[in-house]
């Protein structure tokens, strides 16, 4: 909201700019190359500047100057992206409607973006010539449309009534990453082929619509479809009926189709087919159906129709984000438990012995029946694809919320590491220490878990501090009061009274324990998984798909030596050093650059 600019001579002494009905001012020295803003009054010194004096008005008066990029509107770009004020900063980047940084930095996130944001603002404030042969464009207002993230939550919700041409989609997808291939390489990088091989049982172009998984860490959705297959005798290619006792009448292969990237659209559009005439209706009404054939009937189950997702804002206007710190502590809690227990069940099953695992490994099923094929990328050398250009790389960043103690939960310990920095593991028969301790043990009566004496160079940091009371009462050490509290919480009520019985002496039949750990792990991991996709998930991808904060939460951007000068006991990683951070009270948000490899 540019009012005007005043123009400052030579003056002999110190200048005062009083604001006066203005509430934002900016210096500007075109000699010293200095911009300076300040909602405060400004002590110039005697040199030839300019003052950009701003008052906030309304948008239909706004509208009506119709302002052109001028630099006083670069001006007040950079003074509050310089100051941290992100969303302040980016929406006067929109104000200036030049297409050229707005193309290059709109959603820029980073920070070397906003570093090159700040120079290539400062050029322009300086050398305002250059913007004569720029095209200006404005975001139009349109009517408020249905969102491609909430159109994709309608179709989730009935995707029994959906069928979805995977052969159509194919056709125009563009891969996002390394393309894998199967099987593995010999020492001398030979690609050795799985020894068993799958075949979809439906030969058909359609498939049932598949679910939209939310990336935990970056503005990404991807579609994944599921297909039952056969598996097949290499010898004869005819299907296996039987694996370690079990039918494989059920098995599945899962694909996965990235929508959308980084906050950018990957897919344009998907063509379905409606079997449920209400379904039909309830996604008809949000206007994006486009009927394929030239049926004369309002709905034909026999038709294909296509959604058009290009047309559509990805995220809402607005979303409401709350408890976000609570909702971090909470994560954190149950991911280290989630560890805990994953390492504890360590080649045990609740269905399946031990030879029973040992055959399914055999055929690449795990004991929830789902293939690990192995996999590797398609090039031996990462460097010779580069300069063969059968790879390229791009700039991404990753998203990721974290707190004053933890910047992020990739800074959380294994189970089993944690466990060899604070524990050790004895025979209670022979008093042998166990030179290699690991959670598994656990489930083996004869092994005791104590605290070991740590080494006077180990470093305590706030990461031990949140995740030791876990291992203490889980493992015993400890009432087990902190983790019992958390199971109830997630419904995982056996696992609760076993660690009860266990700690007051009680004999524990074995198992019953693995029972109880298997459908406790299976709880825990719902409950995150829950918790990122309603209240955490949304975020990530509001703020990767539109470069801003939510209106709610906004905070200044931070780097991370900035935050470290705030907070001194924070523990920096060189990875850490190259974030940005938005403080939100609460909680962090933290954002980080990586480079990434994608197939041509």
């Amino acid at each position: 909201q540019v009012d005007r600019f005043e123009r400052v001579g030579n003056f002999p002494t110190v200048y005062k700019s009083f604001k006066g009905e203005y509430e934002y001012q900016i210096f500007v020295d075109p000699h010293l190359q200095k911009i300076v803003g300040s909602a405060q009054e400004l002590e110039i010194p005697a040199t030839d500047c300019w003052i950009y004096k701003y008052q906030r008005i309304s948008a239909e008066e706004y509208r009506a100057i119709a302002p052109t990029s001028t630099p006083a509107i670069f001006a007040f770009a950079y003074a509050h992206l310089n100051q941290g004020n992100f969303n302040q900063g980016k929406a006067a980047l929109w104000g200036t409607g030049d297409s050229i940084l707005l193309q290059k930095y709109a959603k820029s996130l980073t920070k070397s973006d906003l570093h090159d944001l700040l120079q290539a603002l400062k050029e322009t404030i300086f050398h305002p010539e250059i913007l004569k042969n720029r095209l200006v464009i404005y975001p139009k207002v349109t009517p408020t449309e249905t969102s491609v993230i909430e159109l994709l939550e309608l179709l989730e919700a009935h995707k029994d009534s959906i069928i979805l041409n995977l052969q159509e989609l194919r056709s125009h997808y563009c891969r996002t990453g390394i393309k894998q291939v199967v099987g593995t390489r010999d020492p001398q990088g030979k690609l050795v082929q799985p020894h068993l091989k799958t075949q979809p049982i439906y030969q058909n172009q359609y498939v049932p619509m598949g679910r939209f998984n939310f990336s935990r860490h970056s503005a990404t959705v991807n579609l994944q479809i599921a297909q039952s297959v056969h598996l097949l005798n290499p010898e004869n290619d005819a299907p296996i009926s039987e694996i370690a006792g079990i039918l494989p009448q059920q098995l599945k292969t899962y694909q996965s189709y990235t929508l959308i990237r980084d906050g950018e659209l990957n897919i344009k559009s998907l063509r379905l087919k409606f079997s449920n005439y209400k379904v039909f209706q309830e996604i008809q009404a949000t206007g994006v159906l486009h009927k394929i054939s030239q049926s004369s009937k309002d709905f034909d189950f026999r038709a294909e129709y296509e959604i058009q997702l290009q047309y559509l804002p990805l995220v809402p206007d607005s979303i409401s984000i709350t408890d976000l710190g609570e909702t971090f502590s909470k994560v954190a809690e149950l991911q280290i438990l989630l560890g805990i227990i994953s390492a504890t069940l360590k080649g045990h099953s609740a269905v399946y012995l031990t030879e029973q695992i040992a055959e399914l490994q055999e055929h690449y099923l795990s004991p929830n029946l789902y293939f690990n094929f192995p996999k590797t990328s398609e090039f031996i050398n990462l460097e010779t694809a580069l300069e063969d250009r059968k790879v390229a790389s791009r700039n991404r960043y990753e998203i990721e919320l974290g707190n004053l103690e933890i910047l992020s939960l990739g800074k959380l310990y294994s189970a089993n590491t944690f466990l060899k920095r604070f524990y050790e593991q004895v025979v209670s028969s022979t008093g042998e220490i166990i030179e290699k301790p690991s959670c598994d043990r656990f489930l083996q009566p004869d092994i005791i878990f104590r605290h070991k004496k740590l080494s006077s160079r180990l470093k305590i940091t706030s990461v031990d501090t949140l995740m030791q009371p876990f291992f203490d009462s889980f493992f015993g050490l400890a009432h087990p009061g902190k983790v019992v509290v958390l199971l109830h919480s997630v419904g995982a009520i056996d696992l609760a009274e076993i660690l009860q019985a266990k700690w007051q002496g009680e004999s524990i039949i074995p198992e019953q324990f693995v029972e109880a750990l298997t459908s406790a792990k299976a709880q825990i991991h719902h409950q995150i998984e829950q918790l990122y996709q309603e209240r955490i998930a949304p975020l990530i991808l509001y703020v990767g798909a539109t470069g801003f904060l939510p209106d709610s939460r906004v905070a200044i951007a931070q780097t991370a030596e900035q935050l470290a000068t705030e907070f001194p006991d924070l523990n920096l990683t060189q990875r850490d050093r190259t974030g940005l951070f938005f403080n939100l009270g609460d909680c962090l948000i933290g954002i980080y650059p990586k480079t990434t490899y994608y197939s041509l």
